[in-house]
Formats: C-alpha cells, structure tokens, sequence
C-alpha cells in the first residue's frame, strides 16, 4: 500500500478578509490599538475603575482587580446580587403590584412567580428586567405567595424573597371565668 497523493478538496480554503482600521482607532480591548501611549482612551468605564465596560467583569460595579476566582466571566464582587426586601405595593381586586429593594449594579433580570398559599410548587410568571416592581393579574382574591429571584448577569439565580398578599389570621376568644 503505497502514499496516495494529495486530493483537491471540493471546497478550497479561502483566506479571511482583513479590515483595515481608520488610523488612531481605539478598540476598547485593554491594549493601545493607536499608539499614543494610552490605552482605551474614549471608551466607555461605567463604574470609573480603569477597566473599560467592554472587558469589565462588573461593569456597574467599580473593581479595579477584576478578580473571578470561579473563571465564569463574572467578577467575584457582584457574583452574587440580593433582594433585601419584599412587599406588597398595591392591592387592587385581582391585581398585586409587588416591590423591591436589593443589589441595584450589575443585576441580569429578576424572575417573578405565584403560587396559591394552600398548594405547592410555584408558577413561572416573567423575567422583568429594567424595573423593580412588577404587577400581576391572579386569577382571584385568593391568598397568593409572590417569590421574586435575582439574575446574577450569567443568568444565574442567586437570592429569592417571598411574600404573601394576605395573612391567614386565627381569631381567639379567651374563655372568661365568673
């Protein structure tokens, strides 16, 4: 068995185009992509520490190590946002405005869900992501339990809070003795 010689592939390799860049561009990568002695001058930094939004693993939150021990991407000072708190803005027949408060810098979204009290497991009702508030139409005036999750910026669900729109309330009448 002899060396076969070397076939033409049916699709040939074709070479990349370059682009050519107009002169003293900055490409807001870390390095000095025009030669001044400067690196990413006139890119956009946020948080003001020195390390552009392009390449900033938090870039909201100022952090000028950008440490990420774990290698996700995310830096290890905003890895984890908060809710601090929970409540219930406003009810209106059906209608349940929640609200809260927590990490507000480098937050992906916050995922909202409702189950009624007296069942298990919670229903999925939207990823809001520009707000903290959200209002919902439950089917009825039952009692509902609210869970609202924080989105750290890969996704990832870090902290949860959970409210109620009512409390289910005992009533006691002390016996009284004559």
């Amino acid at each position: 068995m002899g060396i076969q010689p070397q076939q033409e592939t049916p699709y040939p390799h074709e070479e990349p185009e370059l682009v050519t860049l107009p002169p003293n561009t900055e490409l807001c990568d870390g390095l000095d992509n025009d030669d001044d002695g400067q690196v990413d001058e006139g890119c956009p930094d946020t948080d003001k520490d020195e390390v552009v939004d392009a390449i900033d693993n938090c870039p909201q939150t100022p952090d000028a190590t950008q440490a990420d021990r774990d290698g996700d991407g995310i830096g290890d000072i905003c890895q984890f946002p908060v809710i601090d708190n929970l409540w219930v803005e406003n009810i209106k027949d059906t209608e349940v405005t929640l609200a809260w408060k927590g990490t507000d810098r480098d937050v992906g979204g916050y995922r909202i869900y409702r189950r009624r009290f007296d069942e298990f497991g919670f229903q999925y009702l939207a990823t809001v992501t520009d707000a903290t508030t959200y209002t919902d139409q439950r089917p009825d005036t039952s009692i509902y339990v609210y869970q609202v999750q924080v989105l750290n910026l890969n996704g990832i669900e870090t902290d949860r809070a959970e409210v109620a729109t009512g409390l289910v309330r005992r009533l006691y009448l002390p016996m009284i003795q004559r």
